[in-house]
Protein backbone atom coordinates (compact mmCIF):
# COMPACT_ATOMS: atom_id res chain seq x y z
CA UNK A 1 0.00 0.00 0.00
CA UNK A 2 1.35 3.56 -0.93
CA UNK A 3 1.56 5.79 1.85
CA UNK A 4 -0.45 9.03 1.76
CA UNK A 5 0.36 12.28 2.90
CA UNK A 6 -1.62 15.71 3.98
CA UNK A 7 -0.39 18.94 4.39
CA UNK A 8 -0.42 20.24 8.32
CA UNK A 9 -1.62 23.92 6.92
CA UNK A 10 -4.49 22.00 5.14
CA UNK A 11 -6.20 20.55 7.81
CA UNK A 12 -5.26 22.88 9.95
CA UNK A 13 -7.38 25.18 7.04
CA UNK A 14 -10.22 22.73 7.11
CA UNK A 15 -10.30 22.73 10.80
CA UNK A 16 -10.61 26.66 10.68
CA UNK A 17 -13.27 26.77 7.51
CA UNK A 18 -15.58 24.72 9.91
CA UNK A 19 -15.19 26.46 13.00
CA UNK A 20 -16.27 29.71 10.83
CA UNK A 21 -18.75 28.37 8.76
CA UNK A 22 -20.25 25.48 10.30
CA UNK A 23 -23.49 25.04 12.02
CA UNK A 24 -23.27 22.01 14.35
CA UNK A 25 -22.65 21.63 18.04
CA UNK A 26 -19.64 22.71 19.94
CA UNK A 27 -18.86 18.92 20.62
CA UNK A 28 -18.30 18.15 16.71
CA UNK A 29 -15.82 21.58 16.63
CA UNK A 30 -14.15 20.54 20.50
CA UNK A 31 -13.09 17.02 18.38
CA UNK A 32 -11.77 18.89 15.52
CA UNK A 33 -10.05 21.07 17.42
CA UNK A 34 -8.67 18.84 19.88
CA UNK A 35 -7.18 16.68 16.56
CA UNK A 36 -5.89 19.89 15.09
CA UNK A 37 -4.16 21.18 18.20
CA UNK A 38 -2.79 17.37 18.40
CA UNK A 39 -1.53 17.05 15.14
CA UNK A 40 0.06 21.25 15.00
CA UNK A 41 1.89 20.15 18.94
CA UNK A 42 3.05 17.18 17.46
CA UNK A 43 4.44 18.57 14.03
CA UNK A 44 6.32 21.82 15.53
CA UNK A 45 3.31 23.92 13.98
CA UNK A 46 1.20 25.33 17.00
CA UNK A 47 1.15 29.04 17.03
CA UNK A 48 -2.09 29.49 18.87
CA UNK A 49 -5.50 30.53 18.01
CA UNK A 50 -7.60 33.35 18.48
CA UNK A 51 -11.89 33.74 19.02
CA UNK A 52 -13.97 34.30 16.31
CA UNK A 53 -16.16 37.63 16.56
CA UNK A 54 -19.49 38.00 15.35
CA UNK A 55 -19.55 38.46 11.93
CA UNK A 56 -17.14 35.62 11.36
CA UNK A 57 -19.91 33.02 12.33
CA UNK A 58 -23.25 31.83 10.87
CA UNK A 59 -26.10 34.43 11.61
CA UNK A 60 -28.13 33.09 14.51
CA UNK A 61 -24.84 31.66 15.89
CA UNK A 62 -22.90 32.54 19.19
CA UNK A 63 -19.69 33.89 18.18
CA UNK A 64 -16.16 32.26 20.07
CA UNK A 65 -16.05 36.52 21.32
CA UNK A 66 -17.92 39.05 22.37
CA UNK A 67 -15.24 42.00 22.83
CA UNK A 68 -15.64 44.74 25.34
CA UNK A 69 -12.85 47.45 23.76
CA UNK A 70 -13.04 49.01 26.71
CA UNK A 71 -12.43 46.32 29.36
CA UNK A 72 -10.60 43.83 28.61
CA UNK A 73 -10.96 41.55 31.29
CA UNK A 74 -14.97 41.62 30.56
CA UNK A 75 -14.67 40.00 27.20
CA UNK A 76 -17.52 37.12 27.17
CA UNK A 77 -16.71 33.79 25.53
CA UNK A 78 -19.88 32.49 24.48
CA UNK A 79 -19.21 29.65 22.54
CA UNK A 80 -14.88 28.95 22.87
CA UNK A 81 -15.12 25.89 20.43
CA UNK A 82 -15.49 29.00 17.64
CA UNK A 83 -11.57 29.31 17.07
CA UNK A 84 -9.10 30.93 14.40
CA UNK A 85 -5.83 28.63 14.34
CA UNK A 86 -2.65 30.51 13.41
Amino acid sequence: MQRKTIDVNEIRAMVNDANCTGTGGPETRLAHNSLLEAILHRTGNYNGYGYLPKQHVPHGCLPGIIPDYDNPENHQFPDETRRQYY
